[in-house]
C-alpha cells in the first residue's frame, strides 16, 4: 500500500503520541538537534518528513525516559520491558492500539511511548502488506532491534538502582571499562531502531535490510561513544561514571561525586573517551567499506552518506570538547 496513504491515516494518532512525548522535560533545542540529526542520517532512505521525527527524537527520547522513570522499581521495569517489546510485534501492537481507542487517546507519557511503537508497527505492516517477504524481513529486524534496545535500557536502569558496577568489571582500567560500557549499552542511543524503523517507509526497502543490519551495531557504538564524550553531571550513570567506578571499585554515586569535584579528572576521562570514539569510528568506516562486495552501488553510496553525517557529528563533538578543555 502507498506509504503516504498509510501515513495520512495514522498521522493524527502518531502526532498525539508525539505531542505527549515532547511535552516532557526536554527543551525545544534538544528536539531541534535530534530532528536535524535524524533527518540527515535518514536522508538516503527517501522517507516522508514525518518519519525521521517519529523514529528519531520521539522514539529515542520516549523509550529512554520510559525506563528512567522506573529506576528503583524492579516490577515496573519488567512490566515496561514486556510492554514496549511486545508493541513491536504486529498482533500485540493491535491490542495496544485498541486500548487507546477505548480510552480516546494516550493516558500519559508511558502510554504514548507504547502507542507510538504500536502505531509505527501497524503502519509498517500495512505498507508492506503486498510484499510478505519484505514484511517478514523487516518485522524480524524491528522486533529484534526493539528487544535489544529495551533489554539494554532495562539493564542500565537496574545498574543505576544498584549503584555499583558489575563485579566482573571492578578493577578494569578506565578505557577498558568505558569500552565495556559501550558494548553493554550501545543500543540505548536509539540509532538502530531509527534506521530499522525508517526502512519500512522507504522505497528502497527491498534492498536495505541486509546492509543496514551489517552496520547498525558499529554505527550505534559510535553514536553511543560520542554521546558520552563529555561528562554530563546530572546523569547518574554514563561512560565516565562507569569507568571511574570500575577502575576505583566505588559506587556510581561516589564516582559521580568525584568527577563533579575534580575538573582535571573529567578532562582526563574525556581525553580517553575521544581516543575510544575515534577508534569506534574507524571500525565503522572499515565495516561500511566492505559492503561493496554484495550490495548495490546506490545503496552503498547512501549508507556511506549516512556514515559521513555521523563522522561530521563526531568530529564536531570532539572539537567542541577539546575547546572546552582548553578553556
Amino acid at each position: 500500500m502507498p506509504v503516504q496513504e498509510v501515513l495520512d491515516r495514522y498521522t493524527p494518532h502518531l502526532e498525539r503520541c508525539e505531542r505527549t512525548i515532547r511535552s516532557s522535560d526536554r527543551g525545544a533545542k534538544y528536539y531541534a538537534i535530534w530532528d536535524a540529526f535524524a533527518a540527515a542520517i535518514l536522508r538516503p532512505f527517501n522517507v516522508p518528513p514525518l518519519v525521521p521525527r517519529l523514529v528519531g527524537a520521539d522514539l529515542g527520547t520516549g523509550v529512554d525516559s520510559f525506563f528512567e522513570r522506573r529506576v528503583g522499581e524492579p516490577r515496573r521495569l519488567m512490566e515496561g520491558y514486556r510492554l514496549l517489546t511486545g508493541a513491536a510485534h504486529p498482533a500485540f501492537a493491535q491490542q495496544v492500539i485498541e486500548g487507546e481507542r477505548y480510552r480516546g487517546g494516550p493516558a500519559d507519557f508511558d502510554d504514548a511511548v507504547a502507542l507510538l511503537i504500536g502505531y509505527l508497527t501497524s503502519a509498517a505492516v500495512e505498507v508492506l502488506a503486498d510484499r510478505p517477504d519484505w514484511m517478514d524481513a523487516w518485522s524480524r529486524a524491528w522486533a529484534l532491534a526493539m528487544r535489544t534496545q529495551n533489554r539494554q535500557q532495562l539493564s542500565h536502569a537496574r545498574l543505576v538502582g544498584q549503584d555499583r558496577p558489575p563485579r566482573s568489571a571492578v578493577g578494569d582500567s578506565f578505557s577498558s571499562a568505558a569500552l565495556r560500557y559501550i558494548g553493554l549499552f550501545y543500543a540505548t542511543d536509539a540509532t538502530s531502531i531509527s534506521l530499522i524503523g525508517a526502512m519500512a517507509f522507504s522505497p528502497l526497502i527491498g534492498q536495505l535490510p541486509a546492509p543496514v543490519l551489517r552496520i547498525r551495531r558499529s554505527l550505534s557504538r559510535v553514536v553511543r561513544a560520542t554521546d558520552d564524550l563529555r561528562f554530563d553531571a546530572p546523569e547518574p550513570l554514563n561512560a565516565c561514571v562507569f569507568g571511574i567506578a570500575c577502575e576505583r571499585g566505588i559506587p556510581f554515586s561516589e564516582a559521580r561525586r568525584q568527577l563533579i569535584a575534580d575538573p582535571a579528572l573529567v578532562q582526563e576521562c574525556q581525553a580517553q573517551m575521544i581516543r575510544l570514539t575515534r577508534h569506534e569510528l574507524h571500525l565503522l568506516e572499515e565495516t561500511t567499506s566492505q559492503l561493496g562486495d554484495t550490495v548495490a552501488p546506490e545503496i552503498v553510496a547512501g549508507l556511506q552518506e549516512t556514515v559521513s553525517v555521523i563522522r561530521r557529528a563526531v568530529q564536531h563533538r570532539i572539537e567542541s570538547t577539546e575547546r572546552r578543555q582548553e578553556t
